[in-house]
């Protein structure tokens, strides 16, 4: 009996104790977590600072890698772009070598059928068949894009399709006098200018040496007898206010 006793006077002290150590955990377990909840915020803050600058560097770098994307696309849609025109173009004018070898061809046929032989039958129907292939060679050519330039005497001059091999002074300046050999243009690009003579204005007229040297003498007795007039003047003008 006084052992049981003992055993539950010893409970009760120490649920007493217990009781009182109650209100002093509960006011020290409250602190502890709000230190312990501010430095896991402040962890949380520094985190996510850091991914911030982790995403504005990744959208830096994005930015960068687009940029140079679209700069690397533009250039290969221009350098494209390029490739086609060249392509376009050399299959425009692929002709253009061969038109070039085959000009003093023609060249050379215009000048002989300005002296062509008019007396002699025999001759007379060879050059008319000459004519006729020539014609042929042209109307093939003209199918290709190939375009003669024939000036004639009197037309206007124009450098873009002409060139002046010679030049002759004359009332109408600009204008074309006689044609030496014609030109030959491909597709609008032009291939041979025609070579023509130009007519020049007219230099002006130089005085010959006798005409030149009278000509001050004349200037200076002219000079001198305008002097004498104003002096006579000036010498009546003073008489007449002395009287």
């Amino acid at each position: 009996m006084f052992n049981r006793k003992n055993d539950t006077d010893k409970t009760e002290e120490a649920a007493g104790k217990e009781a009182e150590s109650a209100p002093e955990k509960a006011a020290e377990q409250p602190a502890g977590d709000a230190a312990t909840l501010l430095a896991q915020l402040k962890t949380e803050r520094a985190n996510v600072e850091q991914l911030k600058g982790q995403l504005a560097q990744a959208q830096q770098e994005k930015e960068s890698w687009m940029n140079k994307y679209y700069s690397s696309l533009a250039d290969v849609s221009n350098l494209r772009k390029e490739l086609q025109r060249d392509n376009e173009l050399a299959t425009k004018y692929a002709a253009e070598p061969f038109l070039k070898d085959l000009i003093p061809f023609m060249t050379s046929l215009d000048q002989a059928f300005r002296f062509e032989p008019s007396d002699d039958p025999k001759a007379k129907s060879w050059v008319k068949g000459i004519h006729l292939a020539y014609k042929q060679l042209l109307q093939a050519l003209e199918k290709q894009g190939v375009e003669q330039i024939e000036p004639k005497p009197g037309d206007r001059f124009d450098s873009r399709y002409m060139e002046a091999m010679q030049t002759v002074e004359g009332d109408k300046p600009d204008t074309i006098v006689s044609v030496w050999m014609k030109g030959f243009s491909l597709k609008g690009r032009l291939i041979q200018p025609a070579a023509v003579v130009v007519m020049v204005p007219k230099a002006p007229a130089q005085p010959q040496e006798g005409e030149a040297a009278a000509a001050p003498a004349e200037e200076k007795k002219a000079e001198g007898t305008s002097r004498d007039e104003t002096s006579e003047k000036t010498e009546s003008n003073s008489k007449e206010e002395n009287k």
